[in-house]
């Protein structure tokens, strides 16, 4: 019996790894955490502070095209820059075509 729920331990931590990443950071009191999310044809990013969600991200914002990231790592650069601005300030952060091209999203 301890054999199968190993096995079966196993299975569901390789299925729930995925193509997703997270990252989390706690300022003062506030934990901030960036989730990648597949969507169709690529990736994108949600925002949670304190558990809940306030940004959720399924293109790349700033460009004028309606473009998904094409990796989940793309996808969690951004989340984690927009988390950094968003701890620097109260405002919802605005990002620059010149910050994505720094981060290797567009070109």
């Amino acid at each position: 019996m301890k054999k199968y729920f190993l096995i079966l331990l196993f299975v569901f931590s390789i299925v729930s790894c995925g193509n997703n990443k997270s990252y989390e950071t706690k300022v003062s009191n506030v934990v901030f955490r960036v989730e990648t999310i597949e969507i169709e044809d690529g990736f994108g990013y949600s925002v949670f502070v304190n558990g809940k969600k306030v940004i959720e991200q399924k293109n790349i914002p700033v460009i004028g095209e309606n473009r998904v990231f094409k990796t989940s790592d793309d996808a969690l650069k951004v989340g984690k820059l927009v988390v950094e601005k968003m701890t620097q300030s109260t405002d919802l952060p605005s990002l620059t075509k010149e910050e994505l091209k720094a981060l290797g999203v567009i070109e």
